[in-house]
């Protein structure tokens, strides 16, 4: 259920909320340790915002969420007592405070967050809802067309920490695989000569992530450079969009993504510099 209330020219409302029904069921293929889990839920979600000059507004969000974790199979070769269960779901809450516009061939917006979300863990010999973890951080985004240049560019700057932890030596400490900060730029070039053939570049840079849950293993930040071609040609009443580009310009070297899972560390690395092409066919 949601609605909109306009309260006046430059104030307005959203508001909504959710019920949500979980019925959730596991069994063995053997037919073994079977489970079910029933929960429900009810979420709401709110937003207030102020338009302070056409078309520029200053917004407050708060919502609920739910996120639901399950018992992994331990890979230890040591079951958990409760391997393989539904764990009971857990509400998930975010704050938002920002301030966004548009103007003329300019979008713009920059907003403060403040999320919480659950977190599992292995405590004695149980794999159970382990405290949350509290991501806080500030964002921005812009983008802008001026003549035949098209510019997009996004940031973010997050700081992460692990609460209420049975465990304390893991209570402060940074998630594991989550970048400190993140940094995409882009640009695209409309090639007036050549109509419908545009050029394209990306740049993105993401901080360091924690490797293990105590921190003591992290990776370096790393960076990726995407160059391309693009060709939209018109049959009849037909589009052929033709695309070419390169991924990983320099070919760096780098973990991109490094999930903890299952008491196992998964290192993936960015893939090599790679050729790519393609034609799109509209009907």
């Amino acid at each position: 259920v949601r609605d909109a209330i306009q309260w006046n020219q430059d104030w307005a409302s959203w508001l909504g909320l959710r019920h949500t029904q979980l019925n959730r069921h596991g069994v063995l293929t053997d037919g073994s340790q079977s489970t079910s889990l029933k929960q429900d839920f009810t979420t709401p979600w709110l937003s207030t915002g102020y338009q302070f000059m056409p078309e520029q507004q200053v917004y407050v969000s708060w919502g609920e969420g739910v996120q639901a974790l399950n018992v992994p199979f331990s890979a230890s070769g040591t079951p958990y007592d409760n391997d393989g269960a539904p764990l009971p779901a857990q509400r998930t809450r975010q704050w938002e405070f920002g301030v966004k516009g548009h103007c003329s061939q300019t979008h713009w917006g920059v907003n403060l967050f403040r999320t919480q979300k659950p977190e599992g863990n292995v405590i004695g010999n149980l794999y159970t809802v382990d405290g949350d973890s509290l991501h806080q951080g500030l964002e921005g985004q812009f983008r802008s067309t001026l003549g035949a240049w098209t510019v997009d560019a996004s940031a973010m700057w997050l700081d992460a920490q692990r609460r209420h932890s049975a465990d304390n030596t893991l209570n402060g400490k940074q998630p594991t695989n989550v970048p400190v900060h993140t940094i995409k730029l882009g640009a695209s070039y409309r090639v007036a000569a050549v109509p419908g053939l545009s050029a394209q570049a990306a740049l993105i840079n993401e901080g360091r992530r924690m490797v293990t849950p105590d921190n003591t293993v992290q990776v370096p930040a790393w960076t990726q450079l995407d160059v391309g071609v693009r060709y939209t040609q018109r049959l009849n009443n037909q589009a052929l969009v033709w695309q070419a580009g390169v991924q990983n310009l320099t070919d760096a070297r780098a973990w991109r993504s490094t999930p903890y899972q299952f008491q196992h560390v998964y290192l993936l690395p960015l893939a090599p510099r790679t050729l790519t092409a393609s034609v799109l066919v509209d009907f």
